[in-house]
């Protein structure tokens, strides 16, 4: 059974460039924590089917996952899906679907459904846990992102 929370964003900017900010990744090195590298995998713009490989920095040591985009439909709906036997944790799948809504004043408002799943009796035990920190660190980048599309550098370290 896969673990799941959801971390939600309002940015002070239209759908449509939160969404294209989102995807653009020759852009997360201005905003990504930690981030090493991206590699895109496939060619063209970013649709269903894309992906590419995200390389951070995590405890001193370089992680890398490889995301797919499994649903797009712009500007309300990107999913991003994440195999884990394609990256650091050997095995295991995630998810991430972020909906976005307009709220007042022209601001869009992103929330991100997570679910993780990763065999094995050590994730059953400690999973709950890796949550609270899994969020902290997702939170970290919303600063970070919020703060880039804003035009002003993050403070977050």
């Amino acid at each position: 059974m896969p673990l799941s929370f959801q971390s939600e964003l309002t940015v002070g900017a239209p759908r449509q460039r939160v969404l294209d900010a989102t995807v653009d990744v020759e852009g997360f090195q201005h905003w990504m924590q930690g981030l090493v590298r991206v590699d895109k995998l496939t060619e063209g713009p970013i649709a269903e089917g894309s992906s590419w490989r995200e390389v951070r920095k995590l405890y001193g040591k370089e992680a890398g996952e490889v995301f797919e985009v499994a649903a797009y439909e712009p500007p309300t709906l990107l999913n991003l899906y994440v195999d884990g036997s394609k990256g650091m944790t050997g095995k295991g799948w995630f998810e991430f679907q972020h909906t976005l809504s307009e709220v007042d004043g022209g601001a869009t408002r992103m929330i991100i459904d997570a679910e993780i799943e990763i065999p094995g009796l050590l994730f059953k035990l400690i999973g709950r846990m890796m949550m609270g920190s899994f969020r902290k660190a997702i939170e970290k980048d919303h600063r970070a992102f919020k703060a880039y599309l804003k035009g002003t550098p993050s403070t977050d370290a």
